[in-house]
């Protein structure tokens, strides 16, 4: 196994998921639905985040997109995430008493937790290493990257100890 090439490809692979999460992005605050939905059939994540912390959710609050706000939830997106300022989708809506948001926003989160109750908050536990991972990161890549690979040595060397 080539690990050099498979070290390549990941940042290849992570420069191409920046690009797409960036498209992702910049598309919720211009309102294009169709873009956005096409970035994440390449590989856009649903839960990407700006230089600030801020998720497509976020913008399109900031934006007063309902339909945007609608097809993130249907899609997914995390409604508990927090910009850098500690501020979450909801927050924002609250703080600039935009009603209807408001209302839209809680009660998905009702709903959804609704559905947590009872479990043991994986997502929760793991919120860093999501979203290092939705991010993409490259310092949590590189990190998993040397892990991995370490482990790829590891197996290989087992493997050739085998075959002697």
């Amino acid at each position: 196994m080539n690990v050099g090439k498979v070290e390549w490809e990941v940042v290849e692979m992570s420069k191409k998921q920046e690009k797409l999460n960036k498209e992702f992005i910049r598309c919720a605050t211009l309102g294009y639905l169709g873009t956005m939905q096409n970035a994440l059939n390449a590989g856009a994540s649903i839960n990407a985040v700006d230089e600030d912390g801020w998720t497509a959710l976020m913008l399109a609050v900031n934006y007063t997109s309902e339909l945007i706000i609608e097809f993130l939830i249907k899609k997914g997106i995390d409604l508990t995430l927090k910009d850098d300022d500690g501020y979450t989708a909801l927050d924002m809506a609250k703080e600039d008493g935009i009603e209807e948001i408001i209302k839209l926003l809680e009660d998905k989160m009702s709903k959804e937790t609704k559905k947590e109750k009872g479990a043991d908050y994986f997502k929760k536990k793991c919120s860093k290493l999501a979203k290092a991972i939705s991010t993409c990161s490259v310092q949590a890549l590189d990190s998993a990257l040397t892990n991995v690979t370490g482990l790829v040595k590891d197996i290989t060397k087992r493997l050739d100890e085998k075959k002697k």
